[in-house]
């Protein structure tokens, strides 16, 4: 126990301080971040986050959601143009986009982004750029420290949206970076962001050199400040490991991560010793991977899970004896650092960010690997690992891992970027805040188009009363009083949710359970076959099948349904009352802006509230049913 507590205090010593907590403000701009859909997306920025807030008054997270249109460009133009005519801050929009707070006391904005896939990576972020710019109170980031994630998103928003005289700092993470810069137009504004930036942090030096390679004039600026890890709250499994039986894989279920190779080189280990075991945690085809599990021979003794909540990770990591990864590229390598701090060895690729983040600790946390495209190095990397894995000290690589990567660490290296120590310009003329006059869109923010109308006489079915006096109208549309402490219930009526199409379907179906799961009647009006069928599985949510919008007069059966609100809405399945519509997808969002015109009191809102129904738990049962007389359109699905 002395033992243990000198080692304790030695950490301590070594562990640089939490910054002080400072009279001052910081807003974060990601495009990814965790929430109840995507429980790890983001993580990282979350984590880094956590690092330095203790060194702010105020913390905001805006996060854009890309929300992909579909049909083409002139469908996509309908869809930005409702979005801008209904998107807003609270009490000046028909539909605003309403901040929640976080765990933590942090206030967060999610906005969703229509964007037209495919486009080129400039494009999408002049729409994440437009989408927060509409939201905002008057269009910019009100803070003192502006710190984007991913140059060319949180970057580009960060210097276009920042208050002249913010400091702006920008953290490229993304994988996905040479085919940036492979892009003329996204290349050029890029190269805006890394100017207009106060100080440029690359999570690996592998970024590092890609980025001042193709901005040699601006290599002094590029830093290497890596992810920050939250080791103190990663358990250590109870007992280290002796054999390396059970093995492991957590990531997208995709080639790029070395998923075909990994099976190959399972197979050949099963041959030298038919009691292994192969887990793999995370999202993508998991009955792809099953079949090719048997074709290889080792279907029995390979279990897929798919993807599992951020807590139980570390539990399925102690229950395994190997991590193996043979990911083809990482640019830092979260899941293998967080493996290491729970005490479980590595087998893994060099692949860019692993090489570094374990630098030192080979043969001690693991092994590192060559890339290949046979099983051959890494069937051998096994072997090897296996024969050596009583060598092996977890302890010492852990508290290896808190002091490169843990909070406190972090924490300090962020805050003198953001202080301007250590390098990085410290300009604070504003320059750069409101863009180059090429990059489109000036520091009002983007004109609401056209017109009028909308004064629609209401369908009877809304519960909500109308505008209150003083609020704000968006092209004829009133800005309804918004109430988050409180949301429908049951007895106030229906939640609609509105899906026209199927990127977003796993967030569609979990709120369309969450609010079942909480006593409120639910009907989800969806348009894509797999969306409806999904949500039709939960026997408390009531389905409307929408037409598809496909084929030659898709769109116009889906205007003409648009057009008639409500009533043509509800006129087959349940006839509840609506108390509130929830726009789900881009491509749902015309469709709302003509119910919208023809029930100005309904509530619509971007997304579902959670934290409102915090408590809830009685079960009903579905919405009452009515029956129509039409059969055109839409058909029920149950």
């Amino acid at each position: 126990m002395a033992a243990d507590r000198r080692q304790q205090h030695r950490q301590q010593a070594s562990t640089p301080a939490r910054p002080a907590r400072r009279a001052g403000t910081l807003a974060v701009v990601t495009p990814w971040y965790p929430c109840p859909q995507r429980p790890h997306a983001g993580s990282f920025v979350r984590t880094a986050t956590a690092a330095v807030a203790e060194g702010f008054a105020r913390v905001e997270v805006l996060n854009g959601e890309d929300w992909p249109s579909a049909g083409g460009e002139f469908r996509h133009d309908l869809v930005r143009t409702a979005y801008e005519r209904l998107a807003g801050p609270v009490g000046a929009a028909r539909v605003p986009v309403v901040p929640e707070t976080t765990p933590e006391g942090w206030r967060l904005t999610r906005v969703p982004v229509p964007v037209r896939p495919p486009a080129l990576y400039a494009e999408w972020a002049r729409a994440h750029e437009s989408a927060l710019r509409a939201v905002l109170p008057g269009g910019r980031i009100d803070a003192d420290v502006v710190h984007g994630h991913t140059g060319v998103y949180g970057g580009w928003v960060a210097c276009r949206l920042a208050r002249p005289g913010a400091r702006v700092v920008v953290t490229e993470h993304a994988s996905f970076l040479p085919s940036v810069l492979r892009q003329a137009p996204s290349r050029e504004l890029y190269r805006e962001v890394v100017e207009r930036a106060d100080a440029f942090l690359c999570v690996s030096p592998w970024l590092r050199e890609r980025l001042a390679q193709s901005f040699p004039e601006h290599e002094g600026k590029f830093r290497v400040v890596p992810n920050a890890v939250d080791v103190a709250s990663i358990p250590v499994r109870p007992e280290p490991v002796r054999e390396l039986r059970r093995w492991l894989f957590v990531g997208n279920l995709v080639p790029a991560k070395g998923v075909p190779l990994l099976l190959t080189a399972f197979a050949a280990a099963v041959a030298d010793n038919p009691r292994l075991e192969l887990t793999l945690v995370g999202p993508g085809n998991a009955e792809a991977v099953r079949r090719r599990a048997a074709e290889l021979g080792v279907g029995h003794q390979v279990v897929v899970r798919g993807p599992v909540e951020p807590g139980e990770v570390f539990g399925i990591m102690h229950d395994h004896d190997l991590l193996v990864h043979p990911s083809t590229f990482e640019t830092f390598g979260m899941t293998v650092v967080e493996a290491v701090a729970t005490g479980l060895p590595v087998l893994v690729t060099r692949c860019g960010g692993p090489e570094q983040t374990l630098a030192g600790l080979e043969g001690v946390a693991g092994r590192l690997v060559d890339l290949a495209d046979d099983p051959g190095p890494l069937l051998d990397g096994y072997r090897r690992l296996a024969a050596a894995v009583d060598r092996l000290d977890p302890a010492r690589a852990r508290a290896a891992i808190e002091r490169r990567y843990g909070l406190a660490a972090i924490g300090a290296r962020l805050s003198n970027c953001y202080t301007g120590v250590a390098g990085g310009s410290d300009r604070r003329d504003g320059g750069g805040a409101g863009g180059s006059a090429r990059s489109g869109g000036g520091a009002g923010g983007p004109a609401r188009r056209g017109g009028g109308g909308g004064s629609g006489t209401g369908t009877g079915a809304v519960v909500f009363g109308g505008p209150v006096a003083g609020s704000a109208a968006v092209d004829g549309l009133p800005a309804l009083p918004y109430h988050p402490e409180q949301p429908p219930a049951a007895e106030d009526g229906a939640v609609l949710l509105l899906a026209l199409g199927g990127t977003r379907l796993r967030a569609v179906v979990e709120d369309a359970r969450f609010l079942a799961e909480r006593g409120v009647p639910v009907v989800v009006a969806a348009a894509r076959r797999e969306v409806a069928e999904a949500a039709a599985e939960d026997p408390r949510i009531w389905v409307l099948r929408l037409p598809s919008g496909d084929g030659p007069l898709g769109a116009w059966r889906l205007w003409r349904l648009a057009r008639g609100g409500l009533p043509a809405l509800l006129r087959h399945g349940p006839r509840p009352r609506i108390a509130e519509l929830v726009v789900c997808d881009a491509p749902a969002t015309a469709f709302a802006w003509h119910l919208a015109r023809s029930a100005p009191a309904l509530p619509l809102r971007w997304c579902v509230e959670r934290a409102g129904y915090a408590g809830r738990t009685r079960p009903p049962g579905p919405p009452e049913a009515g029956h129509g007389s039409r059969s055109d359109v839409p058909e029920p699905v149950r």
